[in-house]
């Protein structure tokens, strides 16, 4: 039944390739080879071919050459990371992967496989992401393909945040600069990653991702009041005594009591459930969170044009996550300023000196001045915060100082 589920899509003619291919990549595994220029040129070859039969050979090539280029190995020791990476782009691997994606756009698993490759195959490379730049309608196709699961699938996501790291910058490595420079590719993958519309999916995760997390904090919140208030009425009422109760009312007392402790029990239950999904949201939310601002700096940094797109899309998402709706004003606090007049002034004249319409407007505007002045130092909390800015900024500023 189980190998019957695996080769379902697997024309019978095909099957026998299929397992060949499948068991072969198994031994490989089970043995802890990752293999080298010839596997590399191997499991290409079946990618375009195999891989188009069947989705578990899809995705165990797509692990198998992930793992072959992103293998650690000791120094010195050949082929290295980079020569395989310049291989699998000179063998035309780039051009499978995207070919693979095409083919199994709906299927998720396999989108995220195959940007995980990709991702694999650029990392640190300049070379391999220049390439993936000059098929600019593979280059197109492949950013589609990732923003139509980004928003459904949270692997893919977090694929697709690796990937666009990637494509913009080094992986971290010692150097003496404070700010290593950019290549031009990796500039030029900043602008292309921009212009097709890449910064307001990431910031558009962030929001849907914060939105999710607050509004299951906000029911948590909700539960756990509920529960202080009606434990602190309990209390207040076993305080109470009352004289020359019946038998009748007691009977009915203590059967209200045994309700309550029930649907008590029934809340506390639902309490610890709400703040267990929250635990285990806030684990996986944060993940995804960690890798989109990442890839939205990496995006920004050191790119005048990319960094207003940033700013302009995270203040576009202000309102459901970034910031928080001011406040009413405190009661006496100016919310307008006068209208002015539409008679000019004559020139040479002071308030002092406008007899005792002149000094009533200057005192009314000190007072006004300085009771928006208090109301604003009483009511910090209706200014509207945001915080995503802040922060996103705050990291710019210090990664150029």
């Amino acid at each position: 039944g189980g190998a019957n589920g695996r080769f379902a899509d697997v024309a019978p003619r095909h099957r026998r390739e299929v397992e060949e291919v499948l068991s072969e990549l198994t031994e490989l595994r089970r043995h802890g080879v990752y293999g080298g220029f010839s596997e590399v040129r191997t499991w290409i070859n079946a990618m375009g071919r195999v891989g188009g039969f069947s989705r578990e050979a899809c995705l165990e090539l797509c692990a198998s050459l992930t793992l072959c280029l992103t293998a650690p190995r000791n120094p010195g020791q050949e082929p290295s990371s980079e020569q395989l990476q310049q291989a699998f782009v000179r063998m035309g691997g780039l051009k499978q992967v995207v070919n693979a994606l095409m083919l199994r756009l709906n299927d998720a698993a396999a989108v995220t496989a195959c940007v995980q490759l990709l991702a694999a195959a650029v990392q640190g490379s300049p070379h391999a992401a220049e390439s993936i730049l000059d098929a600019e309608q593979d280059f197109r196709l492949l950013i589609r393909t990732i923003a139509r699961h980004c928003t459904s699938n949270q692997q893919a996501a977090e694929a697709g945040c690796e990937l666009i790291s990637h494509l913009c910058a080094f992986t971290p490595y010692p150097c003496s600069e404070l700010i290593p420079r950019r290549v031009k590719a990796h500039k030029d993958s900043q602008k292309k990653i921009a212009d097709e519309g890449m910064v307001d999916l990431l910031t558009g995760i962030l929001a849907r991702s914060a939105r999710e997390v607050r509004t299951v904090s906000e029911n948590c919140e909700s539960l756990e009041a509920m529960s202080l208030q009606e434990s602190a009425l309990t209390k207040q009422a076993a305080g109470i005594t009352v004289v020359g109760k019946r038998k009748e009312d007691t009977a009915k007392v203590e059967h209200a009591k045994r309700q309550e402790s029930i649907k008590r029990v029934k809340r506390n239950d639902e309490a610890r459930s709400a703040w267990r999904e929250l635990t285990q949201l806030e684990a996986t939310q944060a993940s995804v969170q960690r890798k989109v601002l990442q890839a939205l700096l990496l995006v920004a940094a050191g790119n005048v044009e990319t960094t207003r797109m940033l700013i302009s899309s995270l203040i576009t998402e202000q309102p459901p996550i970034l910031g928080e709706p001011a406040a009413e004003p405190p009661p006496g606090a100016i919310t307008a300023l006068p209208p002015l007049s539409d008679k000019p002034a004559k020139v040479g004249k002071s308030a002092k000196g406008r007899g005792k319409g002149g000094k009533k407007a200057l005192q009314q505007a000190q007072a006004a001045t300085a009771a928006a002045e208090a109301a604003a130092a009483a009511a910090p909390e209706a200014q509207p915060r945001i915080h995503m800015v802040t922060y996103v900024t705050e990291q710019y500023r210090q990664r150029l100082a």
